[in-house]
């Protein structure tokens, strides 16, 4: 779950839809958490399920070598 902080622009909300558009997270505005909206929505993305389908979600945005290309095109640029 993401709350972005509203003091921040609006950077976080932009960078969080991606993981809600791909089901790997959801979001809980600032303005709207409370204790209840959060509870509830904790209950939710704590169900056995919906955490299965979340991380599954996260796991296929992963991109397993980004590492090692981002230091091969590091190397390139300093030779």
């Amino acid at each position: 779950m993401l709350v972005p902080l509203p003091k921040m622009g609006d950077h976080q909300s932009k960078n969080a839809q991606g993981l809600v558009d791909a089901g790997a997270a959801t979001v809980l505005r600032d303005q709207d958490c409370t204790a209840d909206t959060l509870m509830t929505a904790l209950e939710h993305i704590l169900t056995p399920t919906v955490q299965h389908q979340m991380a599954a979600a996260a796991r296929s945005l992963g991109h397993v070598h980004a590492d090692d290309e981002i230091v091969q095109v590091c190397l390139q640029v300093a030779k």
